[in-house]
């Protein structure tokens, strides 16, 4: 078996075989986020667990690719005029599994790649059940441990395997009100991410390196840094007002 399917195998586990194939010869955008989301997974054990208990489920009809929401950009979109959502659609765009509780943008060969990393979705939840006025009452303890839980989402030191270990199971009235708000919230900050584009605001000037999954260990912390596109404040607030300002909502 010569080095390339040796190197696959390790892909055999997360990826179905196309998916495999692709990443081995990536000719986009969409290729090169399958890559970039595949190498973050096996090359961290832990995630790696997540996603084959993942797999697992219904393994014939896995795929890794698919198993990443994208929702929230397709939603912003449907909102824009033909103008701003054709120069959106120039970009490729979905979410990463990062620590990186943020929207990252990556400079590739194959143009800007956005993302938004699903640790995020994990803040909002421990947040939600921190802070929100429920029906039910939540003892003052169980939001304490989940406004820690956030924050140490935030700091990236808490982690990242909700899927095998939720930290504890709530009703299910408490749970549809945790993750009522996710999807405008995300759509919010797909917006945000893709006015950034849109205002010309990726200048190679602004290009930082640094890695998608910040291990916990000192040690690992410059992990395979990449390139990512970096704003001054008045640019963030610019991306808010416009994430804003460009979908055409109904009243």
């Amino acid at each position: 078996m010569d080095d390339i399917n040796i190197q696959k195998l390790f892909y055999h586990p997360i990826c179905n075989s196309r998916e495999i194939e692709r990443i081995f010869s990536v000719r986009n955008g969409k290729d090169y986020l399958l890559k970039l989301r595949a190498d973050t997974i096996v090359d961290h054990m832990r995630l790696f667990r997540v996603y084959r208990n993942k797999a697992l489920i219904d393994e014939k009809r896995w795929s890794l690719e698919k198993s990443f929401y994208s929702s929230h950009f397709k939603s912003f979109l449907r909102y824009l005029h033909e103008e701003p959502k054709a120069k959106c659609l120039e970009t490729t765009f979905g979410n990463i599994f990062s620590n990186e509780p943020n929207g990252l943008i990556f400079k590739t060969e194959y143009g800007p790649i956005i993302t938004i990393s699903e640790s995020l979705l994990f803040f909002l939840k421990f947040s939600h059940l921190a802070l929100f006025a429920f029906q039910s009452d939540v003892p003052n303890n169980v939001r304490i441990n989940a406004l820690r839980i956030a924050i140490r989402v935030m700091l990236k030191t808490e982690t990242l395997d909700f899927l095998m270990d939720p930290r504890g199971i709530v009703p299910n009235d408490i749970a549809k009100a945790i993750h009522a708000p996710i999807p405008n919230q995300l759509e919010f900050i797909a917006g945000h991410e893709f006015a950034h584009f849109i205002l010309g605001h990726l200048s190679d000037v602004n290009i930082i390196s640094k890695p998608i999954y910040f291990a916990i260990s000192p040690r690992d912390s410059d992990y395979k840094p990449m390139k990512v596109y970096n704003y001054s404040q008045k640019e963030e607030f610019e991306a808010d007002i416009q994430a804003i300002l460009l979908p055409q909502y109904n009243n």
